[in-house]
């Protein structure tokens, strides 16, 4: 797991204070060779698939699209695990660059409804639905049940959903005490140096 360091840019500084001052802003899942796959995080124009602000889920370069950025970044324990979700990943990027995803892609939604603040006024109203993340079979991808319930999804609480949806189908143990729909960058970090199933490696700065 990838989370952004604020940098001091607009949309960082505003997701920043809506969290309560928070340093971490966005997130990704690294997938080797310096990329990572992130949902959203006010990518720009690529290329090869044009405006990249609209929701959709992407692959970025560390050394390209990414290389002004600071990442603390934490590994999980179980190497097998972090595989599966890092080829799972890789799925999601190849949906979200061959075009839209419709619903499936940012929620901002979702995202605000995470906030103490929006929570404090209005309670609430972010749980999952019932009979959600329920696999065909043993056989069934994330990738491809995400798309036949039409999910939708803000930064990292994808990056938490796809462990715990990785770990379900591949029946892996996996215990980290947080579930996606309150996966905020701050409070991830913070669940992430609680954790004993994630450790810390360090910072990538930018450059």
């Amino acid at each position: 797991m990838m989370i952004r360091v604020d940098t001091g840019d607009v949309l960082g500084s505003l997701i920043s204070k809506l969290q309560g001052e928070s340093d971490f802003v966005h997130g990704g899942l690294a997938i080797g060779a310096g990329q990572m796959v992130e949902v959203n995080g006010g990518l720009g124009v690529s290329r090869k698939y044009g405006q990249r602000m609209t929701a959709n889920i992407y692959r970025t370069r560390l050394h390209k699209e990414n290389k002004r950025v600071k990442y603390v970044v934490y590994r999980p324990v179980n190497e097998d695990l972090g595989l599966n979700v890092a080829k799972e990943a890789v799925d999601f990027a190849t949906e979200g660059e061959q075009a839209a995803w419709g619903a499936l892609g940012y929620n901002l939604k979702a995202g605000i409804q995470s906030l103490d603040v929006y929570k404090g006024r209005f309670g609430d109203k972010s749980a999952e639905k019932k009979n959600r993340n329920v696999f065909l079979n043993q056989n069934e991808s994330v990738v491809s049940m995400a798309r036949r319930e039409g999910k939708s999804f803000f930064c990292t609480q994808w990056m938490v959903w796809m462990y715990l949806m990785v770990s379900k189908q591949t029946k892996t143990f996996y215990n980290f005490n947080m579930a996606p729909k309150d996966a905020l960058p701050g409070r991830l970090v913070a669940a992430l140096d609680r954790s004993s199933d994630f450790t810390y490696k360090g910072c990538i700065l930018p450059g």
